[in-house]
C-alpha cells in the first residue's frame, strides 16, 4: 500500500529493468570485495533503504520453502540476548545503517524480507542487521568499512538529472571524517566517480517556444512586459548575477525524449566529457578546463537544415571495479538514446528515468528556413565548433556552463 504514495517517476525507475540489473552489479561488487565472515558497518545514503535490501538478498538468499514460525520462548530469547550484544558493542556481522528518506517503505520491504526466510535466520548470530536512522545520525570516527547510494532524491526526482550526482558529493563530504583510513583499512564509496557527457542538439520547436515576447502582442493587447517575469534558468536571452560575474549560466531540467530533436551524435559514446568527479576528494568549488565541441563535418549540409539551438548534457556513473581486475571501469549513463527516424545516422533521446540539463542557445544557428542565405554562409563560416566550460559551486550546489562559438561570440 505504501508503494502508491511513490511518484510516477520513481515507479518508473523502480521498474527499470538495466537500471535494476546495474544496482545489483553494484551490490555484488559491495559484499564480494568485503566477504561475510568479518563485522561491518555499511551507511546506507538510499531512499527506503533500497541499495543495503540488495545486498540483503545477496548475503541471505530465499529459501526454497517458508520457514516455520518460531516458538514465543525462544524468540523473546534470541531479542534479549542480541539487545544485549548491541549495548556491549559485540554485535558481529554486517551492520547496514539507512539514512535516507521514506522510512515507512524501507520498514515494510525489510519485514517482508524476513518473512519469507524466517525469524530464526535473522536473529542468529552474524545475521546481516539493518537499522533506519534520522539523516543527523553519526557514527564514532574511522569507523564507518562502505558507504553506497542509489542515485536518486525524491527532492530533485523533478530536477536536471546531475544535481542528485552533485549532492551525493556533498553527503559523503559530511561524513568523510567517520570513513576509516590507512591502506589496508580503506573505505568502499559507491557512487565514487561520474562525469557529465555533452552534445549538441537540434530542437526549433523548443527554441521558439522560450523566446522573448518584447514586441510582442495578442490582439490589441502588448505582452511585452511579462519579459521581466522570465527565469534566466529557461529562458536564454535573461541574465542573472552569476552570469555577469563570470558569462555562465544554468542549466535547466528536460524530458528531451518528449521534444523534437536531433542530437548530433552518431553513437552516445562520441559525446565530450566536460567533467569527472571523484566524490572521495574533498567538496570544493571546481572549474574545468574548456572542451570543444565539434560540428561533424559529414554534418554540415544537414545543419543547414536542422540548425543548432541547444547543449543538453546527462550524467555516466562507474560501477565498483572488481577485485579481479582493478584497472576495468564500465559506466552507465541516466539518458537512453535511440536512432532518428527523421535524419538517418543520428541519434535522440529515448525514454528514460532521468531528465537532461538542457542549456538552450541564446545565439543559435537557424535552420536554413528560418535564415536568409547571405546570414546562413556567414553563420556557417564562423560556427563551426563550440567552447564549453564547466564551473560547480558547492554553495549553489550545481553546475554551470559557459559555452563560446568559435568566434567567440556567446552560445
Amino acid at each position: 500500500a505504501l508503494l502508491g504514495q511513490l511518484s510516477p517517476r520513481r515507479m518508473a525507475m523502480l521498474s527499470d529493468e538495466s537500471r535494476l540489473t546495474w544496482l545489483v552489479g553494484a551490490a555484488t561488487e559491495v559484499v564480494q570485495q568485503f566477504g561475510l565472515a568479518k563485522r561491518r558497518l555499511v551507511v546506507d545514503l538510499s531512499e527506503g533503504g533500497l541499495m543495503s535490501l540488495l545486498c540483503l538478498r545477496l548475503m541471505c538468499p530465499a529459501p526454497e520453502k517458508t520457514a516455520r514460525p518460531m516458538r514465543r520462548k525462544l524468540r523473546r530469547f534470541l531479542l534479549f540476548a542480541r539487545e544485549v550484544q548491541r549495548r556491549r558493542g559485540e554485535v558481529s556481522g554486517w551492520r547496514f545503517v539507512v539514512t535516507g528518506g521514506c522510512r515507512a517503505i524501507g520498514e515494510e520491504m525489510l519485514e517482508a524480507f524476513w518473512s519469507r526466510r524466517g525469524m530464526r535466520r535473522r536473529l542468529q548470530r552474524g545475521a546481516p542487521k539493518l537499522e533506519f536512522a534520522r539523516s543527523s545520525w553519526a557514527a564514532s570516527p574511522w569507523t564507518v568499512d562502505a558507504v553506497i547510494a542509489e542515485p536518486f532524491d525524491s527532492n530533485t526526482e523533478e530536477r536536471e538529472g546531475d544535481l542528485t550526482f552533485w549532492q551525493h558529493w556533498a553527503q559523503v563530504d559530511e561524513i568523510r571524517p567517520m570513513l576509516k583510513a590507512g591502506p589496508r583499512a580503506a573505505p568502499l564509496i559507491w557512487p565514487r566517480q561520474f562525469r557529465m557527457r555533452a552534445a549538441v542538439v537540434s530542437c526549433e520547436s523548443l527554441w521558439q517556444r522560450r523566446r522573448s515576447l518584447s514586441g510582442c502582442q495578442v490582439g490589441e493587447i502588448d505582452v511585452s512586459c511579462m519579459d521581466v517575469l522570465a527565469s534566466p534558468m529557461f529562458f536564454p536571452w535573461a541574465k542573472d548575477d552569476d552570469e555577469l560575474l563570470d558569462g555562465s549560466r544554468a542549466m535547466f531540467p528536460c524530458d528531451m525524449w518528449q521534444q523534437e530533436h536531433e542530437v548530433f551524435l552518431h553513437s552516445p559514446d562520441d559525446a565530450a566529457i566536460i567533467c569527472e568527479v571523484d566524490v572521495l576528494e574533498p567538496l570544493a568549488a571546481r572549474s574545468w578546463q574548456p572542451r570543444r565541441l565539434e560540428l561533424p563535418k559529414e554534418l554540415k549540409d544537414r545543419r543547414g537544415s536542422l540548425g543548432v539551438h541547444a547543449i543538453v548534457t546527462w550524467i555516466e556513473v562507474a560501477a565498483p571495479r572488481s577485485a579481479n581486475d582493478l584497472n576495468a571501469v564500465t559506466w552507465w549513463r541516466t539518458a537512453d538514446f535511440c536512432s532518428s527516424e527523421r535524419v538517418g545516422g543520428l541519434c535522440r533521446f529515448s525514454l528514460s528515468c532521468y531528465k537532461q540539463g538542457v542549456l538552450l542557445a541564446r545565439n543559435p544557428l537557424m535552420s536554413s528556413g528560418a535564415r536568409s542565405s547571405k546570414r546562413r554562409r556567414c553563420q556557417d563560416d564562423a560556427h563551426d565548433f563550440i567552447d564549453l566550460s564547466v564551473n560547480f559551486s558547492p554553495a549553489k550546489g550545481r553546475v554551470r556552463l559557459k559555452a563560446r562559438w568559435s568566434d567567440g561570440t556567446d552560445f
